[in-house]
């Protein structure tokens, strides 16, 4: 879409850009765009086990390229969604701020995954069950098409930088942005629990809890999504001036 804010929008594991679809369609005075992450979506060919430094890198150009004079944000979604903010959020910042969804602390790599990953195997009726039912069914093709589509990496790689039992989510005093940090209340992905410590973890994050939502509510409900993420947006402060 065009106009407004620029947001760039990030899917979480197994997810792919088409995720974002429907609460781009919410979502007024915003700017979205959405790209596939590494093994995912338009970008399946490139492998999942790449460096978190060299993704970071040029997520944070991207973001800086989107966000012009004015700064943009970004929003991120599941799996490694907190997990080393790009340099473009981190203080001193051309951005403006930082928007979580159904997100947590610590994050880890599902125990399970990397053996399944390694056969190509993807578990993809736990993972496509995670909306919760009865599951619109155009939201539970997207979920399982991510899925079906990834590139499998070998069993003992880490994905995006994030191993199995990994614990070390970044340098969160980093972020001197605002952040707003969406708790889904009946995620089976990332627990509600996880999520309220990732907003504490994070100084002056603005914690909103949706009691009944799941893992994918911006797939279910993107109009109650759209509604805090548009009030959040609103409220950013302007970015300095750049000097030319």
């Amino acid at each position: 879409s065009s106009g407004g804010v620029p947001v760039l929008f990030l899917h979480g594991f197994g997810g792919e850009s088409q995720h974002w679809a429907p609460l781009r369609r919410e979502l007024g005075g915003v700017a979205a765009v959405a790209v596939d992450l590494p093994g995912h979506g338009a970008n399946a060919g490139t492998p999942l086990d790449v460096p978190a430094s060299a993704l970071d890198a040029d997520l944070a150009d991207l973001a800086a390229a989107l966000g012009g004079p004015g700064g943009g944000g970004v929003a991120r979604h599941s799996l490694r969604a907190p997990a080393a903010p790009p340099p473009a959020l981190a203080a001193p910042h051309p951005g403006r701020g930082l928007l979580l969804l159904t997100t947590g602390f610590p994050s880890r790599g599902p125990p399970g995954l990397p053996g399944p990953l390694g056969r190509g195997r993807v578990d993809q009726t736990s993972r496509a069950g995670a909306p919760r039912p009865p599951a619109d069914t155009a939201a539970l093709h997207l979920v399982s098409q991510g899925f079906r589509r990834m590139r499998p990496t070998g069993p003992e790689t880490a994905v995006w930088g994030i191993g199995v039992g990994e614990t070390d989510i970044g340098d969160l005093g980093r972020v001197g942005v605002p952040v707003l940090a969406i708790v889904a209340g009946k995620d089976i992905v990332t627990s509600p629990r996880k999520g309220r410590a990732l907003a504490a973890a994070l100084a002056g994050a603005e914690l909103v809890v949706l009691p009944d939502a799941g893992h994918y509510v911006h797939l279910e409900e993107p109009a109650l999504v759209a509604g805090h993420m548009r009030g959040f947006i609103a409220r950013l402060p302007l970015a300095p001036a750049t000097s030319s």
